[in-house]
């Protein structure tokens, strides 16, 4: 049996003076490594996905497949929480030891609106915004390289993205 659930984490117990600035949002690279890592413990039974990151919370899609169903997605992402806390120091994030996340929010959804979640228009324009031509570059051989690595939703989005990108350099060349 196959759930999906959008979640968000927020620090149980913020430690103020490492969460005033950015907080989380700086760790990003070793929260992505740390999904790797996850993911890759329970042999994608268990997924991750993260949606975004702000100072205090993450907001996430967790898949599971198991025989039977769960009724506390939050208690089957502790190991997560080791990682993050052991293994990439954001114990310091924490006022209490031992404990980091706690579930803000919690719902189980469908496989459609997994597929379909994204952040507003406006959201994406200021991201999109924020990338500089070098680094679209760099990105589009990245997807280029590793277009066929990954589960097998990822490396079809990966070659969805990549026909898109090669409609619009058409249309824009008149081929």
């Amino acid at each position: 049996m196959k759930q999906i659930f959008q979640l968000r984490l927020v620090l149980k117990h913020p430690n103020d003076s490492k969460t005033s600035d950015n907080g989380l949002i700086d760790r990003k690279q070793e929260l992505n490594e740390a999904v790797e890592e996850f993911n890759l413990k329970f042999g994608y039974k268990k997924i991750v996905e993260i949606l975004e990151i702000s100072q205090k919370s993450i907001l996430m899609i967790f898949e599971i497949e198991q025989e039977v169903s769960i009724r506390n997605p939050g208690k089957e992402l502790s190991a997560l929480s080791k990682i993050l806390y052991h293994k990439k120091g954001w114990g310091v994030f924490s006022a209490v030891e031992g404990r980091l996340f706690t579930v803000a929010d919690c719902a189980e959804i469908t496989e459609y609106k997994k597929n379909n979640f994204h952040l507003g228009d406006e959201d994406i324009l200021k991201s999109a915004r924020k990338i500089s031509d070098q680094e679209m570059i760099k990105y589009l051989n990245f997807i280029l390289e590793v277009q066929e690595k990954g589960k097998p939703d990822t490396i079809e989005k990966r070659k969805e993205a990549i026909m898109k990108i090669k409609y619009i350099i058409a249309d824009c060349l008149d081929m």
